[in-house]
């Protein structure tokens, strides 16, 4: 859902009124694609994104790629990254923890070698990095109902990717840091300004200074480790179930994970703070305040929180809120054409105030009830 990522300097930090977003054509999507992967185009159909310009493509069974042994049948995603990303090694990163996890079982896109035999993207291009990946079939999770079993199915996956990591590291991961990376969270006030409603933007002030107080100087009391960073309802897709009985209810499970431009060597608690927080939004079924305990009675099965981590995590999903919601209008303000980026405004703001309004005590006890449901 984002991508804009650099190390913890100024000059590859996002700037109020920088413009990253790639500008090109369809056709010349097609030109790069037929040119860098040797593959004929026979569909393309862009995909939502935040700085990145994505492409959904279906090939010819005619292709001009030694390095290809077999063409993947549900297609392919062509991704042509935002210009800060392009100068980072960052991606490098996120392709190793892509094989790292398929390794390991998961389902995760996979990257496609350009005619060369090469996966490295920084030789392809010297403005934008371009990716091609294998399509992970399936339905996103914001086209289904939030059940409380998908939502615990999501917070065992986050989890279990989470343990998976545990001991993986990659150079390009030791000072990465964006403004989307949670610990950034103190730098919203910069963008503050375009979110016009100013009681919204008193909300969003009153969170970024809460979380600069109580969250900041702790940092040294997380856990650390490698973190997707970006389980959003976007990013998170599921197949349907059989149905034993006709005329059952559909159910679904979690099959995948996509977009690593978020992973970052960051906290755990982050991880589950931002995870809640994208359930919340789109969640009906679930009361949105209760929809935290089901995901941490997955996630705590497979990855443990300290006492600290949980005391301080409704500050933590209120800081995703309001990163999300501050950082969707700015780009808004540079992309007006780009709806996909209000897309957490309609239920954002409502919840975040909600859910500021609402003592930790009460949300707590929700939580933990959920939690113990689970352990019975």
């Amino acid at each position: 859902m984002h991508n804009e990522a650099g190390d913890t300097s100024a000059a590859t930090m996002l700037q109020p009124g920088q413009t990253i977003r790639p500008q090109l054509s369809q056709q010349t999507a097609i030109v790069l694609i037929e040119s860098l992967f040797g593959l004929h185009v026979k569909t393309i159909k862009e995909l939502n994104s935040y700085d990145d310009r994505n492409y959904f493509i279906s090939v010819d069974n005619n292709y001009d790629n030694p390095h290809i042994a077999d063409l993947w049948s549900h297609g392919y995603v062509f991704k042509v990254m935002n210009s800060m990303d392009s100068f980072k090694k960052h991606v490098d990163a996120e392709s190793a923890i892509q094989r790292e996890l398929h390794k390991a079982g998961f389902s995760c896109p996979q990257p496609v070698l350009n005619v060369r035999g090469e996966d490295d993207p920084h030789s392809q291009s010297s403005l934008h990095v371009v990716r091609l990946l294998i399509y992970q079939p399936g339905s996103l999770i914001c086209e289904i109902a939030y059940t409380p079993d998908i939502m615990h199915q999501v917070g065992r996956y986050v989890g279990a990717v989470d343990r998976t990591l545990r001991d993986f590291s990659h150079p390009a991961l030791t000072c990465h840091r964006s403004l989307w990376s949670l610990e950034s969270v103190p730098s919203l006030t910069q963008f503050l300004y375009a979110v016009t409603d100013k009681s919204l933007q008193q909300l969003a002030e009153d969170v970024i200074n809460t979380f600069t107080r109580d969250i900041i100087p702790n940092l040294d009391q997380f856990q650390r480790g490698v973190i997707h960073g970006d389980f959003n309802e976007q990013n998170i897709i599921v197949k349907q179930r059989p149905s034993a009985t006709p005329g059952e209810d559909q159910q679904y499970d979690m099959c995948a994970v996509i977009d690593f431009g978020g992973s970052a060597n960051s906290y755990y608690v982050f991880e589950v703070a931002i995870t809640i927080m994208y359930m919340m939004v789109e969640s009906s079924v679930i009361d949105p305040m209760k929809v935290g305990g089901h995901i941490l009675a997955g996630y705590l099965s497979e990855q443990p929180l300290t006492d600290v981590e949980f005391d301080l995590l409704k500050v933590c999903v209120a800081g995703r809120y309001a990163q999300s919601l501050v950082m969707g209008a700015y780009t808004y303000t540079l992309d007006k054409g780009n709806e996909y980026l209000l897309v957490t405004a309609k239920n954002g703001w409502p919840q975040l105030r909600r859910l500021w309004n609402m003592s930790q005590t009460e949300l707590y006890d929700q939580w933990r009830q959920t939690i113990q449901t689970y352990n019975l």
